[in-house]
């Protein structure tokens, strides 16, 4: 008779998840891949994909993309730093990258939105 207790198992893997979430948000300038991620969250890649969008509806690229959006809303809501220095600070590989999936989130320019905020 095979026994597996399914409730640590869902507890652990989502233990993974939240792991891979706050080793980012503690290094988020890091050049992320996703078998890093995985590494981290102790599953595969196909595991660690598989989790993020039963758990979270996206890929774990588009997680890495909110987690740096997310620091970058926060310095530029409550810093002066240029926004060259933010998207190097949040590990967007150039400004012009940045300003394009910034707006393609949250519909303005980092600029735009520092002045709105």
């Amino acid at each position: 008779v095979l026994s597996i207790d399914l409730q640590s198992q869902v507890n652990s893997a989502h233990a993974g998840l939240a792991s891979v979430i706050a080793a980012v948000r503690r290094d988020i300038h890091h050049g992320w891949r996703v078998a890093e991620m995985a590494h981290v969250a102790g599953l595969s890649s196909t595991q660690l994909e598989r989790l993020c969008r039963r758990t979270l509806g996206i890929p774990p690229q588009k997680l890495l993309q909110r987690l740096r959006l997310e620091h970058a809303v926060h310095l530029i809501t409550s810093t002066r730093l240029s926004m060259g220095d933010i998207a190097a600070e949040c590990g967007f590989y150039d400004q012009a990258s940045f300003t394009r999936q910034f707006r393609a989130v949250l519909g303005l320019t980092p600029g735009a939105y520092r002045r709105s905020s």
